[in-house]
């Protein structure tokens, strides 16, 4: 088998980023995002401000620095409790609003799919549609997915804390692009044939989830990420779809 290079891949991925940003413009994706993020926040606001409130207390309560008879000044406690405010609204930000906004994302994913072809791959034949049980079910089993590997990363990182954040990016990398790609995939191929598609384009693959699931760390930028997301992985399916059909076809 002949070894496929790096580079035309990383240009693949450096084209998708490039188109999906470019397709953030379309009145019809700003609708969507506007409805993702205000379904957000609807969901986690009071959660937040409840989570943020209790965080001020106990940082306006709770001591830096703690004098322990026999023992004399203990400073170990600002480490927990200076910054607790901001440390609470990252953590919140990072570990509830950003998986969250992925799962969500699932309900608007068929629309957002249907724009991007529409814009760059005219003529495709129409898609297998899911039926609106299948969709609800598909988006639960992400939610499920998303918190399960989102608590396995906070464990993650409390075990092995100096690589807390690599073991994010590549976690959350990873639940982006099977998910993600999966979706795409399943419009225009069988399950086992999509399967096997993404498993012969894992690497670049998990390169873009990795890069989203980056900017997943950004708060307020990681309410586009789902939608950049999707955008980005329909056109890593039909680009590297394209380049297997040329390489496949016979040479003159």
């Amino acid at each position: 088998m002949n070894e496929r290079p790096a580079q035309p891949h990383l240009r693949i991925v450096i084209e998708a980023f490039r188109l999906a940003l470019g397709q953030l413009s379309d009145p019809r994706m700003i609708a969507i995002v506007l409805r993702a993020v205000g379904l957000t926040i609807l969901l986690t606001a009071p959660l937040w401000l409840v989570l943020l409130i209790i965080s001020a207390l106990l940082e306006f309560l709770l001591p830096a620095h703690l004098t322990l008879p026999f023992i004399g000044e203990v400073g170990f406690l600002g480490l927990f409790t200076t910054g607790l405010f901001s440390k609470a609204s990252w953590a919140f930000w990072t570990y509830v609003i950003a998986p969250l906004s992925l799962a969500l994302v699932g309900f608007f994913l068929d629309r957002i799919v249907d724009l991007v072809e529409a814009r760059h791959y005219p003529g495709l034949p129409a898609p297998r549609r899911m039926s609106l049980g299948e969709t609800i079910a598909y988006s639960l089993r992400f939610l499920g997915f998303t918190i399960a590997i989102s608590l396995a990363s906070i464990a993650a990182g409390w075990l092995f804390a100096p690589l807390a954040p690599v073991i994010y990016v590549l976690a959350n990398g990873t639940l982006i692009a099977r998910e993600y790609m999966e979706t795409v995939a399943l419009r225009r191929m069988p399950a086992r044939t999509a399967q096997r598609f993404i498993s012969r384009h894992r690497g670049p693959l998990l390169a873009a989830g990795a890069i989203l699931a980056l900017l997943l760390n950004l708060p307020f930028l990681n309410l586009l990420v789902p939608v950049i997301g999707v955008a980005v992985f329909t056109h890593l399916f039909h680009r590297m779809e394209h380049r297997e059909i040329a390489a496949a076809a016979p040479s003159d």
